[in-house]
């Protein structure tokens, strides 16, 4: 039997009444085009439509334009693993198999919570506008979290690129459309798509699928970033409304490609060092791409500029914490209880916990303290190194007081000489 086209799609939306079965899409209606008529976005092998339900919430409705075999056990092996692996990152969804009724045929749907915000593109596009590199920067850091959370969720998402990147209105980054998403229950394997060209390895095949199938498309959103931080007007020469500076033709001939040879003379060091890594990516097996820790060391590198480097707060989690200053470890809120969780409930506000420190100078590096926060798993010896928080100072004649708190939220904060310079809200918190 052969699968509805977009246009029967198209047609049986118009009825959402009729064409949903789902008790949660009673009474919704889908978002209208221009014309009034049912707004379906296409990809390569799906369509997506949005159902307002009013108080029932509102909802994407995603239906496939092929039979792609084992859709729905990849489909159940992702959310097993998601609901095992809970993250902020990742919309709800389900997969329903009796989703949509076509020509008197029920096909199947995903069903996930519709994330708001702006698309990737649309972000980016605002903050060059307004040419606020602090605001680049801070969006490039936020994206390395990300990277660094996915290979620590054991997950990688197969098709990163501008469309499935949401950015929220508190400056969160969410993912959609898994259809394309590895976790370990699909070892071994094929990827059902390559993804968007102009964000992959160009020598990535069906074979490629595994947990670092993310590193190569992470590293050109990234590089991304730190060129436009460093060069705005980039965006004019070179961006376009499909693409993020780079395009499938750089990556098939970086060594005659003009933006790579325009970054590659940067008088960032960043920005060099990041297409460097491109470069060596694209010569070796598409999984090999750089990892999170190289993108980070990346943004460790203060930009050139007149005022003082403002520091960063990049990433840390709910548990029982301790912090590495330098090659030292110091313990900061115990190694052998958990964290009292049960405050949350109280709707306290005031810091939960709260340590305080003086950063000493035989810890810095040419004037800057790394300061890693280190996560003990309760009953667990060993503790997860963490990415780390770089502490500068304009004077270094001294050594600054280093002040850590977790308030009953999961907010880590850090702050030097009673200036706040990293706040961050973490993963959910954990029983």
């Amino acid at each position: 039997m052969p699968w509805p086209s977009l246009d029967e799609y198209f047609a049986t939306l118009q009825n959402p009444d009729l064409c949903f079965a789902d008790p949660r899409l009673t009474g919704g209606t889908v978002q209208p085009n221009t014309m009034g008529l049912p707004l379906i976005v296409c990809g390569q092998f799906a369509g997506v439509c949005r159902v307002d339900c009013g108080s029932g919430g509102v909802w994407a409705v995603r239906f496939f334009q092929s039979n792609r075999a084992g859709i729905r056990d990849r489909y159940q092996a992702i959310s097993a693993h998601l609901r095992a692996h809970k993250s902020p990152i990742f919309a709800t969804f389900e997969f329903v198999d009796d989703g949509i009724m076509v020509n008197g045929a029920w096909y199947p749907i995903v069903l996930m919570e519709w994330v708001a915000g702006e698309s990737l593109l649309e972000h980016i596009a605002g903050l060059v506008k307004r040419r606020d590199t602090q605001g680049l920067r801070d969006l490039a850091e936020r994206w390395v979290t990300l990277l660094q959370d996915l290979e620590a969720l054991e997950v990688a998402h197969g098709d990163l690129q501008h469309g499935n990147i949401r950015v929220q209105s508190d400056g969160r980054l969410r993912l959609i459309d898994y259809d394309g998403m590895w976790v370990p229950a699909l070892k071994g394997q094929q990827s059902l798509e390559l993804g968007l060209a102009d964000y992959q390895h160009p020598g990535r095949c069906a074979d490629h699928f595994g947990p670092t199938l993310d590193r190569f498309s992470g590293a050109v959103v990234c590089t991304a970033l730190l060129a436009l931080c460093e060069r705005p007007d980039l965006w004019r020469q070179h961006g376009s409304p499909d693409t993020l500076l780079f395009g499938a033709r750089d990556f098939a001939q970086p060594n005659t490609s003009a933006l790579i040879m325009e970054m590659s003379q940067s008088s960032g060091d960043s920005v060099r060092q990041a297409v460097d890594l491109l470069k060596t990516a694209l010569i070796r097996d598409p999984l090999d791409g750089p990892a999170p820790g190289d993108l980070l060391r990346l943004l460790m590198i203060q930009p050139r500029r007149s005022s003082p480097p403002q520091t960063r707060c990049l990433r840390a989690l709910p548990g029982e914490i301790g912090l590495m200053l330098g090659d030292h470890y110091v313990p900061v809120f115990g190694t052998t209880s958990p964290l009292p969780w049960t405050d949350k409930a109280a709707g306290r506000r005031t810091p939960l916990l709260e340590w305080r420190c003086p950063l000493h100078a035989r810890d810095s590096k040419n004037g800057a303290w790394i300061v890693t926060p280190v996560v003990t798993v309760p009953g667990s010896e060993k503790g997860r190194e963490l990415a780390p928080v770089i502490v500068t100072t304009a004077n270094h004649d001294r050594s600054p007081q280093v002040r850590v708190s977790l308030d009953c939220y999961g907010k880590l904060t850090v702050s030097v000489e009673g200036h706040t310079v990293g706040r961050r809200e973490y993963w959910p918190w954990r029983s």
